[in-house]
C-alpha cells in the first residue's frame, strides 16, 4: 500500500514536469491579480473547478526583470494549479530591479501568513535561485506563526556575502564554452540593467534592450543573445559587480546562513552540479546545517545535485535516477 501511494505521488509529480513543457488545454487555469491585508501584490493561479486544492503554494523566482510574469515560472505554477494546487506568485520589487532588498522577505512572511490564515492551510514553497535563499529566511522568520511545509528549492544559496564576492571574481573570466557564455551574457545584461541611464541608449535601443531582457530565459537562442551582446553592449562601459555598494548586514539579513536551526518544515534541495551562478557548494552548506539541527533533527531533509539542471533550467538529457529522485521529492507535495 505505501509502494502504491509513493508510485501515485511520483506520477503525479512526473505530470507536473510534463505538463510544465508540454502544455494541454484540458484544464483550464485562471490567474487572478491580488494583494493581502498589507497590500503585497500577488498573482493567484487556481484551476478551473477544483473545489478544494490539495495545497497552497507560495512560488518564487530569483533575480528576474519579469518577475511573476516570467513565462517560464508561469508555465510551473499554472502546472502545479492543473494539478490540484493553489499557487500564489508573489511581485518581489527588489529580485524584479535586480537588487537585494529585505522588504522582498518581508512580502514573502505576509503572503505566507495571509494566504495560512485565509484558507486555514498549511503553506508550502518551491522557490529558484536567489528566491531559494529567500525563502528559508522567511521560513525561519515564519517558524512560531505558520507551518511552512514543504519547502522545494532549486539552486538555492547560502550565504550572500560570500556570493556577492564570487561574483565580483567572475567579472574578470571570459568565457569559452556556451554554458560560461550563457551565464556570462546573462551577468552583463543584468549588470547593464542597474547601470542603464548611464549606457547612453535611445529610446529606441532602450526599449529593445527591456524587451530582451525580460525574455531573456525564453525566447531568443544563445548565437541571438551573443550576437546581441556584440553588437549593443561590447564596446559600453557596463557596470561591474565591484562597482555597486552593498552592505554587508543587508546580505547577511537575507543569508540562510545560522538561521536554519529555527525551520520546521521538510526541505528539499536541487543543484545543478555545474552551477555558474550560485555553486552546489551552497547547497550542501544548507544541507548540512539543517542536518545538523536539534529542531529538525527528526525531519528528512533531501538533496540532490544533479547535471540535469543548468542553474533553474531542466535540460534535454535526464539521467534515469536522478530524474527519478527529483520525481520523488516532488512527490512530497502530494
Amino acid at each position: 500500500m505505501v509502494f502504491k501511494v509513493q508510485m501515485g505521488n511520483k506520477i503525479k509529480a512526473a505530470k507536473v514536469l510534463l505538463e510544465n513543457y508540454y502544455p494541454t488545454d484540458k484544464i483550464q487555469v485562471e490567474i487572478i491579480p491580488a494583494e493581502t491585508t498589507n497590500k503585497t501584490n500577488f498573482n493567484l493561479h487556481q484551476s478551473l473547478g477544483v473545489k478544494k486544492p490539495r495545497q497552497t503554494i507560495v512560488m518564487l523566482y530569483g533575480m528576474d526583470y519579469a518577475g511573476e510574469e516570467d513565462p517560464r515560472l508561469v508555465k510551473f505554477a499554472n502546472a502545479f494549479a492543473k494539478s490540484g494546487f493553489r499557487v500564489a506568485v508573489p511581485c518581489l520589487n527588489g529580485l524584479k530591479s535586480l537588487e537585494f532588498q529585505i522588504d522582498d522577505v518581508d512580502r514573502i512572511c505576509d503572503l505566507a501568513l495571509y494566504l495560512g490564515q485565509t484558507f486555514s492551510d498549511t503553506v508550502g514553497i518551491c522557490a529558484f535561485s536567489i528566491g531559494g535563499g529567500y525563502a528559508l529566511v522567511a521560513a525561519a522568520n515564519l517558524v512560531n506563526q505558520i507551518a511552512i511545509d514543504p519547502i522545494l528549492l532549486f539552486s538555492p544559496y547560502y550565504c550572500l556575502n560570500e556570493l556577492w564576492e564570487y561574483w565580483k571574481d567572475k567579472d574578470l573570466v571570459q568565457p569559452t564554452n556556451d554554458r560560461e557564455w550563457d551565464h556570462f551574457l546573462w551577468n552583463k545584461m543584468a549588470l547593464a540593467y542597474r547601470g542603464l541611464d548611464s549606457l547612453g541608449f535611445s529610446q529606441n535601443e532602450r526599449e529593445d534592450f527591456l524587451y530582451r531582457l525580460r525574455h531573456y530565459c525564453s525566447e531568443d537562442s544563445l548565437d541571438k543573445k551573443r550576437a546581441y551582446y556584440l553588437q549593443s553592449l561590447a564596446h559600453l562601459k557596463v557596470p561591474k559587480y565591484g562597482d555597486f555598494p552593498i552592505r554587508s548586514e543587508i546580505l547577511d539579513a537575507l543569508s540562510p546562513k545560522g538561521k536554519l536551526y529555527n525551520i520546521t518544515g521538510k526541505v528539499l534541495l536541487v543543484h545543478d552540479t555545474n552551477d555558474l551562478m550560485i555553486p552546489p557548494s551552497h547547497t550542501e552548506r544548507i544541507f548540512k546545517e539543517l542536518s545538523g539541527s536539534k529542531m529538525t533533527s527528526s525531519i528528512t531533509h533531501r538533496k540532490i545535485i544533479t547535471p540535469l539542471l543548468s542553474h533553474v533550467t531542466i535540460n534535454n538529457s535526464w539521467k534515469l535516477m536522478d530524474g527519478l529522485s527529483i520525481l520523488d521529492m516532488m512527490g512530497e507535495f502530494f
